[in-house]
Order: structure tokens, then C-alpha cells, then sequence
């Protein structure tokens, strides 16, 4: 696994890159976050957590490899 960080004046960039089996998770189904931790299945929080903290969320996959790129972008303190 390869995890890569740039930033620049407007935004943060993440780009987590790795071997595993073709997984995109930006297809993934929403998890219904109002059931309890008892009744929701196991996985997909961390998804959830992506979403609901990045501007942007990209998957592609190149020679072999799942490639995750995030972004995040600075904000205007004005």
C-alpha cells in the first residue's frame, strides 16, 4: 500500500494506492446511519466518514492496482 499527500494553496490531496482486489468504493450503498450499532451490518463506515469529509472522492483502476484519490479543500477564513 502507497498512501501519497499534497496540498497546495486551495486543497488537501490524498491518493491511498494498492494491490488488493478491484474495490471501488464510491459505488458502494449508503449506510443507514439511524439504525443502531446492533442492527447495522458490519462495513461501510468508514465510507460513510470519506463522504461526508471530502469535497471529493475518485476511484480508478490502473495496472493491477486500486487507486483512491481524495480532496479536501481549504476554507476561506474571512
Amino acid at each position: 500500500m502507497t498512501i501519497e499527500a499534497a496540498s497546495n494553496n486551495e486543497r488537501l490531496k490524498f491518493t491511498i494506492i494498492d494491490s488488493g482486489m478491484p474495490f471501488d468504493p464510491t459505488v458502494q450503498a449508503e449506510v443507514d446511519t439511524t439504525l443502531s450499532a446492533k442492527e447495522r451490518k458490519i462495513g461501510g463506515l468508514g465510507i460513510h466518514i470519506m463522504r461526508q469529509n471530502m469535497d471529493s472522492m475518485n476511484y480508478e483502476r490502473m495496472n493491477n492496482l486500486n487507486v483512491l484519490t481524495l480532496r479536501k479543500k481549504f476554507k476561506n477564513e474571512e
